[in-house]
């Protein structure tokens, strides 16, 4: 979660989403969030460092994987799990 909150306060993606979509997000992973222990093993980024996130999306069963990395959305699914920006993700849980 703290990569997660530490993301947030990124300068790109503040540029991206108001301080209130911000904050709605903070809570929605603070009320909505689940803990996911990994014992998946992916080797199938072009960045071998990004993997770790394609575990947790396979052992989660997560249905999108939200990021701005293009070594992620270039893959656009990965199983079942759509990978898909920040902005995009948001406008499908808030319906600006």
């Amino acid at each position: 979660l703290q990569e997660v909150y530490d993301t947030f306060q990124k300068p790109k993606l503040q540029t991206l989403l108001s301080q209130k979509q911000l904050n709605d997000l903070q809570s929605l992973f603070q009320h909505r969030g689940n803990i996911i222990e990994v014992s998946s093993e992916v080797e199938v980024c072009r960045d071998p460092n990004d993997n770790f996130l394609l575990e947790l999306a396979k052992d989660g069963e997560a249905d999108y994987l939200v990021t701005g990395d293009q070594d992620l959305l270039v893959l656009e699914k990965f199983q079942k799990t759509e990978i898909i920006t920040w902005r995009n993700w948001f406008n499908l849980q808030f319906d600006e």
